[in-house]
């Protein structure tokens, strides 16, 4: 009886044992998950600020023939798809399109002709604004 005894308290002890390893790993999968976390907060932060001081170039482009949401959609993906173009905006009342980028970026009349006439639409004229940093937009 007392082996049997002595048995069940062995295997009661190695279940605490195990059941508290299995603890340990849950507690540390959570501390590597909680520190992963707020490396990546670090980071995105810091990138963040950094992006914030960037300078742009900014353009005010006015467009014939922009009537509807699908019409800005359409501008919207030509003008993403150039390099160094950080964001579009299109009033369509106005027939206005803005395109913020990189201080480098710059377009020409033909470019600009070409990219609205494939797209349906007529383009009438470019004013290049001065250049901010994204931080001057609030």
């Amino acid at each position: 009886m007392a082996h049997l005894k002595n048995l069940v308290e062995t295997m009661r002890n190695k279940y605490l044992v195990i059941g508290l390893e299995i603890k340990m790993k849950k507690l540390g999968c959570i501390l590597i998950t909680l520190i992963s976390f707020h490396i990546v907060n670090i980071a995105w932060a810091s990138e963040t600020v950094e992006s914030n001081f960037e300078l742009q170039s900014r353009f005010e482009i006015r467009a014939d023939g922009l009537a509807c949401p699908y019409c800005a959609y359409g501008i919207e993906k030509k003008f993403m798809a150039i390099d160094g173009v950080k964001s579009i905006d299109v009033d369509l009342k106005k027939g206005l399109v803005k395109v913020n980028g990189v201080v480098s970026l710059s377009f020409n009349e033909q470019q600009l002709k070409t990219l609205f006439n494939d797209s349906g639409f007529t383009y009438r004229s470019m004013k290049k604004l001065k250049n901010k940093t994204i931080s001057d937009k609030q």
